[in-house]
């Protein structure tokens, strides 16, 4: 689906490198970093090199997360090009591939981990003490929730106060577990499977932490502390093609977001941006109306049941193959 919305931009505009802004960033996703994994959530390590290589002869500014989003979300000036690098799930490949990659760049990254597998010593993650060298290697780590269950799905013959119980103890356990075995405090929780409600967003707020998603998109002054978006690097979406699209946008400055059935209505903090295009999940082209300068009904197409997904571009006009992007994410029953 990634790569069929990359076609349909690539077939606007070249991809081109260019001196980024300095009034965003954008946070990278990764998972596994192996050969031997599945390729829906993985790269390889020598694609992974590929995409630090590219980073580094580029002029791009690797940050810590944490900065990046103190900054960016408050409108604080970020370095130049800035971007972060993020893992999910914390297994072994990224602490024997990717860390040591990264620590002899001397480039930050964060790993968001679920707790029970690490407690549970479960084949394929990384220990506690290996999580723990992470630091010792210019590491952050972040919440993932205890035993990485799908959060705003209910179980079976769950009611709304058993359910929020259930989450609530998943993010507290998770976060007690981290700073018991590391020393430290988490600021940062990346949600499992990507998946969050308005509820979920509330419970991560309420505890003052940063929520990260895991829809394409830039981080900027107008986004959602709770719906923090990050670019998804996998196998068949994972080619440096890819990668400068990714790094190259910025953030769509959408003020506020409302859906209704299947139409959503964007308003936009400016009124001088050029036409915006709307991509489903799966590269369908949208049909996008103008209301005013500044608010948009975009025609979703039918919700499926799990995830559904809708990007919204438009071409930034400062350099060939440079998009605002923005992304939408509903659950469907």
């Amino acid at each position: 689906m990634i790569l069929r919305l990359l076609v349909l931009l690539v077939a606007l505009s070249a991809v081109q490198p260019t001196l980024g802004a300095a009034d965003h960033g954008v946070v990278l996703l990764y998972h596994h970093v192996s050969e031997s994994t599945p390729p829906s959530t993985s790269v390889t390590p020598d694609r992974f090199r590929q995409h630090l290589d590219y980073l580094s002869d580029n002029g791009f500014n690797v940050i810590p997360l944490r900065e990046l989003l103190s900054k960016g979300l408050s409108g604080d000036p970020l370095p130049d090009n800035a971007v972060a690098i993020t893992f999910d799930d914390a297994y072994i490949s990224v602490f024997t591939e990717a860390a040591p990659m990264l620590a002899q760049r001397e480039w930050p990254f964060t790993v968001f981990l679920a707790s029970q597998p690490l407690d549970d010593e479960v084949q394929g993650y990384m220990s506690w003490p290996q999580a723990g060298k992470l630091l010792e290697m210019g590491g952050e780590i972040g919440g993932h929730s205890h035993s990485h269950d799908y959060l705003v799905r209910r179980q079976d013959g769950e009611n709304d106060r058993q359910w929020r119980r259930r989450v609530e103890t998943e993010i507290d356990q998770n976060l007690q577990r981290i700073t018991a075995e590391l020393g430290i405090e988490v600021t940062a929780f990346a949600y499992p499977f990507g998946e969050y409600n308005r509820a979920l967003k509330s419970m991560v707020a309420k505890r003052g932490l940063h929520g990260l998603a895991q829809q394409s998109g830039a981080v900027g002054l107008h986004t959602d502390p709770r719906q923090v978006p990050r670019f998804p690097m996998a196998t068949s979406h994972d080619d440096v093609e890819r990668l400068k699209l990714a790094i190259h946008s910025q953030p769509l400055p959408v003020l506020e977001q409302q859906r209704e059935g299947n139409v959503m209505m964007l308003e936009l903090a400016r009124s001088d941006l050029p036409t915006i295009s709307c991509f489903s999940a799966d590269g369908e082209i949208l049909s996008v109306s103008t209301v005013d300068e500044i608010r948009y009904r975009v025609e979703l197409p039918p919700t499926r049941a799990g995830r559904n997904k809708a990007n919204c571009t438009a071409p930034t006009g400062a350099s060939t193959g440079e998009f605002y992007w923005y992304s939408y994410l509903w659950l469907g029953d």
